[in-house]
């Protein structure tokens, strides 16, 4: 809670509070007080968001692992096919969802 503000308790629901007596419902602090009535927003993985990303028709893409480094003993071929993306396994992708939930 910030310094300076009153608690009423938690509330539930805004259309079951009313302002306490004298209290303008304009004013800013006790608008910015209803506002946390809401559900709080789902947050973005940070870590999943830099690694994973949504194609046109939903599908989640990942990169491939292994192309880092330690590239000498790798066959040109090799290399080629892992500097490309591939869909995230259907295992994994209920979880990725659930990590970026507005991308």
């Amino acid at each position: 809670m910030r310094k300076g503000r009153k608690s009423w308790g938690i509330l539930r629901y805004a259309q079951d509070y009313s302002a306490p007596a004298g209290i303008n419902e304009s004013t800013q602090w006790f608008t910015a007080g209803l506002r946390g009535i809401a559900m709080p927003k789902m947050k973005t993985h940070r870590g999943a968001a830099k690694r994973f990303k949504k194609t046109g028709t939903g599908k989640i893409v990942r990169s491939q692992a292994f192309h880092s480094h330690i590239l000498t003993k790798k066959s040109s071929g090799r290399k080629s096919r892992l500097a490309g993306e591939v869909e995230v396994s259907s295992a994994n992708t209920y979880t990725v969802n659930r990590m970026l939930p507005y991308k």
